[in-house]
């Protein structure tokens, strides 16, 4: 949800020379219900939410149990220690921006605006069903990189292979600031 609020700050407020949008989708994705004001799609949307988020539902802030996603966050074969690791660090999440997510499109309007370089990146196994359709999403933007890290699913950094993508966005970001610096007469 992070890169959601990333693109939404930025296109409305440019706040950044760049952004960094890893492992959200503005589009299709396995648990997603249809974009729009329809009363049903929210209802659909609130109810996933519900699941997701267990008891601590009624209080729209929470730790969600993570345990019953691991799936998805880490996938199948993870390892013990990494699941235990991700749940014992979960932090407070608020679940409006959950409901949100689960819309296809609810965020590309947003995209839509960027025209900061945008860095995409996501596991193969993310939740994007077609990462490589996502540059597609930041149409003002004149600078996308796609990465897509081979064997990772959503929680890239529990991920054996997480160090490429941490190489590959720092010389992302070394080479978008280099591409800023303002050229001086000499």
């Amino acid at each position: 949800m992070g890169g959601g609020l990333v693109v939404l700050q930025q296109a409305r407020w440019g706040s950044y020379d760049a952004i960094g949008v890893l492992g959200y989708t503005h589009g299709a994705k396995a648990r997603a219900v249809p974009s729009g004001d329809d009363a049903g799609a929210r209802a659909t949307a609130v109810e996933q939410a519900k699941g997701f988020w267990g008891d601590q539902w009624e209080a729209r802030y929470g730790v969600v149990d993570k345990a019953p996603h691991q799936n998805w966050l880490n996938g199948p074969d993870a390892p013990a220690d990494i699941v235990a690791a991700d749940n014992a660090n979960a932090v407070v999440w608020a679940a409006e921006p959950y409901i949100d997510a689960l819309h296809v499109g609810y965020t590309a309007a947003y995209a839509a605006r960027v025209t900061a370089p945008v860095m995409v990146a996501f596991g193969e196994f993310d939740i994007a069903d077609q990462p490589r359709d996502e540059a597609a999403f930041y149409e003002r933007s004149d600078d996308i990189t796609l990465f897509v890290l081979q064997g990772s699913y959503h929680c890239h950094n529990f991920q054996d292979g997480r160090a490429r993508l941490w190489d590959r966005l720092g010389e992302w970001t070394a080479g978008v600031a280099t591409a800023s610096e303002p050229v001086t007469a000499s």
